[in-house]
């Protein structure tokens, strides 16, 4: 994959994760804790694990090693995770404007929380945090109409209409 279209994809799961954040950033903290069954039980766990796996990638890419999924226990309320996004958010921008098109083949290794050491050209392992993004996008709206809410549309080519016409 080229940088061009990994930079675009990079910019469309930010701007699709920018709308369903924001849409959720309204409810009420409460409403985080509701069980709603499957993979994580509550839309607390899993805002938990989006934003804590984005931050974990972040820290992996930047050179750390982290053991675990970063602490958001003090992530109270539904603005709480908008905003760690919002820090997380930058750090992939800079990452990515620093990045040149050579490096995209480089190899890439982390250790996963497991314990298992893997190695992938970089740009795929960022093609696999945009793809993991739109996974968990598709579980976000699904709390959301579980909460009596409508979810945005998170559509790439409305992006691509919103980016044309800014």
């Amino acid at each position: 994959m080229d940088l061009d279209t990994l930079a675009r994809l990079v910019g469309y799961h930010h701007w699709a994760t920018d709308r369903l954040l924001a849409a959720a950033a309204g409810l009420p903290a409460e409403r985080l804790d509701r069980p709603l069954g499957g993979s994580f039980s509550t839309g607390r766990g899993l805002l938990t694990h989006v934003i804590g796996v984005e931050r974990l990638w972040l820290e992996r890419w930047n050179g750390g090693t982290p053991t675990q999924v970063p602490d958001l226990s003090g992530c109270d309320t539904p603005a709480d995770f908008r905003a760690e996004w919002d820090d997380i958010k930058a750090g992939q921008q800079r990452f990515m404007t620093a990045l040149s098109a050579a490096e995209l083949t480089r190899p890439f290794t982390y250790t996963s929380l497991r314990g298992g050491t893997y190695t992938y050209p970089l740009g795929d392992v960022l093609q696999h945090v945009v793809n993991h993004g739109t996974y968990h996008r598709g579980q976000i709206a699904h709390f959301l109409r579980q909460q009596g809410e409508t979810p945005p549309s998170t559509d790439y080519l409305l992006y691509l209409d919103e980016k044309r016409q800014r």
